[in-house]
């Protein structure tokens, strides 16, 4: 039986060693620097036993070898599917939605469009005519937006200020943490087009507990009940390099270990620094250096009362948030509580990145009980800020060009992680893409 090392427990990296561990063929050994799995997907308890996530995290239905995966895994009932139903929350609990009806695309997302109080009727239409072409659209035709921005597309279509920061923003924001003036064009209009694609894909899911508990946990059982190792506060310093070959990783505490293939699952900020000098100019090595990754912070915010706001997912225009959710209304532990633990995603930070936690976690109190009033008398119990200073990598235009493929060419190596070029931006679901393809690459022999 061969070895694989896996360097990177995310999720990735866990998705490549079960499938390696199921071939029956190797034994995949995983080495996570962290103390905990998981990577971007991890969750934990603090000391008081509350739930703390590096972030919110939701999927959709057409992830398809995600969802297929925790299938297999017995582990889809996590997952909570609301309604076809985006819900837009401003000042004063003004609430409009983008209700989308069971009908062919894109005649459900015309109508859902229409039906959207927050908008003006030549809104309405601009908004109309641009979901429906980039529902209708092909690869071809989105990849030719690539290297101009969302807001440049926007413009091209006539959509208004208004349009663009009360509908669009908010939802940019929460998938990719970035603005729509950043932001490439091609990554938004793959988001429309696949969300467009069938009514039943415009359902957002949302994780009955933490993301480590319904996904990461699950897919480590299945790689060590198949014999696979796993070995967490396990760092590794450089992979090892013999007769122009990648032959296994040294640790930081010198322990060499050999593998038949060693298949890199960290994030692409990080891979510059465990490779062997002989390697560091590979022309797919140096395109990845060129992918910077964006910050992002998670706030967790405990109110001693129901703060009120549509159920499921919500978005928030003008906010130091975006994106959120109540979370007492999936956790079972806080389901009888009669209390709100809003979860939110504070991006993009900008300006705010140099505020310390207690600044941050003042400006997202500050807009929460100014959209909603129920909040404006609630008191805060209890705050958790979480920074991830290097998210995933920032789709900005030209990023495209710059994602590897799982082999590169270089012997013994291969690489997994959402910013490998899966035909998906950064998500779990090009996560669990590359990590399949990793293994099958080292499975066909192609390291």
């Amino acid at each position: 039986m061969k070895t694989a090392i896996v360097v990177g427990g995310g999720l990735a990296g866990l998705v490549t060693a079960r499938a390696l561990a199921r071939s029956g063929g190797f034994r995949p050994i995983v080495l996570e620097s962290k103390p905990i799995l998981g990577g971007l997907a991890a969750s934990w308890r603090d000391a008081g036993g509350s739930l703390v996530e590096t972030g919110l995290h939701v999927c959709f239905p057409y992830y398809r070898y995600f969802l297929g995966m925790l299938e297999e895994l017995g582990a889809a009932a996590g997952i909570e599917w609301g309604h076809p139903t985006f819900s837009y929350v401003r000042t004063g609990g003004d609430v409009a939605q983008l209700r989308f009806p069971s009908l062919p695309a894109p005649l459900h997302g015309a109508i859902a469009i229409a039906r959207h109080g927050h908008l003006s009727i030549l809104d309405r239409i601009s908004a109309v005519l641009g979901a429906v072409e980039a529902t209708l659209s092909s690869a071809g035709w989105r990849r030719r937006y690539e290297s101009m921005t969302f807001v440049q597309w926007a413009a091209q279509r006539g959509f208004s200020s208004e349009l663009i920061t009360g509908v669009f923003e908010p939802m940019i924001g929460g998938l990719t943490f970035l603005r729509g003036d950043q932001v490439s064009a091609r990554a938004m209009l793959d988001y429309i087009n696949a969300v467009g694609g069938r009514a039943d894909f415009c359902r957002v899911g949302l994780f009955k507990a933490g993301v480590g508990e319904v996904v990461i946990d699950p897919v480590a059982a299945d790689v060590t009940r198949r014999g696979g190792e796993i070995r967490t506060g396990c760092p590794v310093a450089t992979l090892d390099m013999e007769s122009g070959k990648i032959a296994g990783v040294r640790l930081l505490d010198g322990t060499r270990l050999r593998a038949d293939v060693v298949i890199a699952a960290v994030p692409c900020h990080a891979i510059g620094s465990m490779l062997p000098s002989a390697v560091l100019d590979h022309p797919a090595l140096r395109k990845v250096t060129l992918l910077r990754p964006v910050p992002v912070a998670s706030a967790l915010i405990w109110f001693d009362r129901p703060v009120g706001g549509p159920a499921g997912l919500r978005f928030s225009p003008r906010c130091a948030f975006n994106t959120w959710v109540d979370m007492a209304e999936l956790l079972p532990e806080l389901a009888g509580s009669n209390r709100s633990v809003l979860q939110l995603v504070v991006a993009p930070l900008d300006g705010m990145s140099t505020l310390d936690d207690a600044a941050l976690a003042a400006c997202v109190v500050g807009d929460i009980r100014r959209v909603l009033p129920a909040a404006r008398t609630a008191i805060v119990e209890k705050v958790v800020m979480t920074r991830t200073p290097q998210s995933f990598y920032a789709v900005v235009p030209g990023a495209e060009s710059q994602r590897p493929e799982v082999n590169i060419g270089i012997p013994g190596l291969l690489l997994a992680g959402d910013y490998v070029r899966t035909g998906h931006s950064p998500c779990m679901e090009s996560a669990v893409v590359s990590g399949l393809r990793a293994a099958a690459a080292a499975i066909e022999g192609c390291a």
